[in-house]
């Protein structure tokens, strides 16, 4: 059995040594599988182009982001999709809040400790409508995959949300979705 379970192939996650810089930390997808569509439900689901129908092929990256840093972030998760995407994958999926990383001090620090943790949070979370995404939006256009990538979203409002943003093969973004209920300590942030 590998470290990633049974019956799944082994990959790895290098995380960046103590004092390197965080745009080398190295991302490898753990797992790509072809996904078989229950019968009956191929009319729900278009066959990415290039596929059988009724199958996709699906690429989970196992990765450590650059804390806190979007753009590094970003490039991690480029390099994981062009990787991905030379070994088949039709759609490549992160973890939840991977860009710019999940805001796990809410966790240790007593409430309304937070101020300089959250204001750097702030800093490098998605403006959706604007130029964040360009850089991966490319990426998937050039590399013709679906992406499915959680980050943490800035509303007009000021709002945060933990959200999954989906690319589509042209590198356009097909579609959002929000956490709907985020846990007690999420509710802080």
């Amino acid at each position: 059995m590998s470290r990633f379970g049974p019956g799944r192939e082994s990959g790895w996650c290098q995380v960046a040594r103590p004092g390197a810089s965080p745009l080398v930390a190295l991302a490898e997808v753990s797992s790509v599988r072809r996904i078989e569509m229950p019968q009956g439900s191929e009319a729900d689901v278009p066959a990415p182009a290039g596929a059988a129908r009724g199958s996709f092929t699906l690429a989970a990256v196992q990765a450590t982001p650059a804390y806190l840093n979007r753009a590094g972030t970003l490039e991690i998760a480029s390099r994981a999709v062009v990787d991905a995407a030379s070994r088949g994958a039709d759609l490549v999926v992160f973890p939840e809040s991977f860009v710019p990383g999940y805001p796990d001090w809410v966790w240790r620090r007593p409430p309304m400790s937070d101020g300089d943790w959250y204001e750097r949070f702030y800093e490098q979370a998605f403006d959706v409508a604007g130029p964040d995404l360009d850089p991966l939006r490319e990426v998937a256009s050039s590399a013709r995959v679906w992406v499915a990538l959680g980050i943490t979203e800035r509303l007009p409002s000021g709002t945060l949300n933990n959200s999954v943003v989906y690319l589509d093969r042209a590198g356009d973004i097909a579609g959002m979705h929000p956490k709907l209920v985020p846990t007690g300590a999420e509710r802080l942030v």
